[in-house]
């Protein structure tokens, strides 16, 4: 297998897209694949030359793309990266796989142009041989869209990183004397963070009730002046959501808000102390913190059909009280231009705030209640094993089968 497969991703770092690669391509390192074997490609963050962690090295794609110098790599041409980049990285006489990694359905009929080429994301897929999606929702809104490629559309989950599995096996039970709420995100429009401040903080609690949110907000990129202006902002809509309390700030429960590049083992940490997941926005492309927070025996409060295959996976919804669906509405967007680039009038799907706080409530006095989290770490296990790199290496495996059988059957 070692000399099969050209795989293409997106190295972005500190984003959902990048933890997302990182998954698969610890599935291929399962199976055998060596390292070294692997091209990575760079978007946007890294120096030509760098690596994200312990997985590829990392290349130039345009280095090689306009030089035509792939035309000798192995067969198999797995492309994981950037909606507007699938069509780039299609490689003619080659088995051709694109990895569609978002749980969003705001992409199939978006129309991109690359190097004077015009192309909706849903044409640029129907040019590969096959697709592997996250999810069964993914695979029938890209089926809804028109995608079908020659050999199908097959499900492929998101692997769970060993070093978060790891951690999470050792976690025997959780301090229910303070109850820890966690959210995980970019503080932008799309993602909702404003709503669940507003939220968090109507729901009556004093700093005495045990109740704390802490909120990992990674900025959108490295760069200094978006990290400053996205700190600004991100701590502006904080205070004045705070400032419009009834009895003003003073009156405000206990939270944290992190707008720094947060390392593994503080997200980690967090995961380990937090009861209750909050995730706003089905906007959220990736939804990865939801999986990750979910082996760690958190209960999930969010909304959107990603969520409802995870409580699939869990269990059932009554026992263990792993996920609470909210219903979400599509709303307009407030744009914060020098941070997102958003346009005034865009639309996402957010959580009903009403909903939102009835569940909060609820999930925080039954935790209170019984003083327990050991039922739901029961159910974290379900998860664990779903997520797991063995898992999706086993099912990454039949697929490449299925690809191998293929090409040495052709003319290749």
């Amino acid at each position: 297998m070692n000399d099969t497969i050209r795989y293409i991703g997106d190295f972005t770092p500190g984003t959902g897209f990048n933890t997302a690669l990182r998954g698969y391509l610890r599935a291929l390192q399962y199976l055998g694949l060596d390292a070294s074997k692997v091209r990575g490609v760079v978007s946007v963050g890294l120096p030509i030359g760098a690596s994200t962690d312990d997985t590829m090295p990392v290349e130039d794609w345009t280095y090689h793309y306009l030089r035509g110098m792939w035309r000798d790599e192995p067969p198999i041409n797995i492309v994981h990266t950037h909606a507007s980049r699938f069509g780039d990285f299609y490689t003619a006489n080659k088995y051709n796989i694109a990895v569609v990694a978002w749980e969003t359905d705001k992409l199939p009929a978006r129309q991109y142009e690359h190097f004077g080429k015009k192309a909706t994301v849903a044409e640029s897929l129907n040019k590969f041989d096959e697709c592997w999606v996250p999810t069964r929702w993914v695979g029938g809104l890209l089926r809804d869209s028109g995608v079908n490629p020659r050999n199908g559309i097959h499900v492929i989950p998101h692997a769970l990183l060993p070093e978060y599995a790891e951690a999470a096996a050792r976690l025997t039970s959780k301090n229910c004397e303070e109850v820890n709420l966690l959210s995980i995100g970019t503080w932008n429009p799309r993602k909702n963070m404003e709503q669940l401040f507003q939220t968090y903080a109507g729901c009556g609690w004093s700093p005495l009730d045990g109740v704390r949110l802490d909120v990992c907000c990674v900025p959108p990129a490295r760069d200094g002046a978006i990290l400053l202006a996205h700190s600004r902002q991100a701590n502006e809509h904080v205070q004045a959501i705070l400032q419009g309390l009834p009895d003003g700030p003073e009156s405000a429960p206990s939270f944290g808000l992190y707008t720094t590049y947060v390392d593994e083992k503080r997200v980690i940490e967090r995961y380990k102390a937090a009861h209750v997941f909050l995730s706003t926005s089905r906007g959220e492309a990736f939804q990865l913190p939801a999986m990750e927070a979910a082996a760690f025996g958190c209960w999930i409060i969010g909304g959107g059909p990603w969520l409802q295959e995870l409580a699939e996976i869990a269990g059932t919804l009554d026992e263990g009280g792993l996920v609470d669906l909210v219903p979400t509405q599509m709303i307009p967007i407030a744009p914060m231009p020098e941070v997102t680039g958003y346009e005034i009038g865009q639309k996402w799907w957010h959580v009903d705030g009403e909903a939102l706080q009835e569940a909060l409530v609820s999930a925080v006095s039954a935790i209170k209640e019984t003083g327990s989290f050991e039922g739901t770490l029961k159910w974290a296990e379900k998860v664990r094993q779903h997520y797991s790199v063995r898992r999706i290496a086993g099912l990454i495996a039949k697929r490449l089968a299925v690809a191998t059988e293929e090409i040495e059957g052709s003319a290749w």
